[in-house]
C-alpha cells in the first residue's frame, strides 16, 4: 500500500491536476489540506469504505461495483 504524503499533494496541483487523497498513512486530513493550495485546495477523503463518495468526487457515474 502506498502512503500519502503532503508532498504528493503539491506534486498533484503544480502538473495541473485535482489533488484527491486517502487518509491511510500517518499523515492527518489536516496535514494534508495544509500542503494544498489554498485557491483550489485537494480533497482528502477519510477512506474509501463509500465507493460512490469517491466516484462522485471523481466525477464518475455511479455504478455497480
Amino acid at each position: 500500500m502506498y502512503e500519502l504524503q503532503p508532498n504528493d499533494i503539491q506534486a498533484a496541483e503544480y502538473g495541473g491536476a485535482v489533488a484527491i487523497g486517502v487518509c491511510t498513512g500517518i499523515f492527518s486530513r489536516e496535514v494534508l489540506h495544509e500542503a494544498s493550495h489554498k485557491e483550489k485546495p485537494a480533497i482528502i477523503l477519510e477512506n474509501l469504505t463509500n465507493i460512490q463518495n469517491f466516484l462522485s468526487v471523481c466525477g464518475l457515474p455511479e455504478g455497480d461495483f
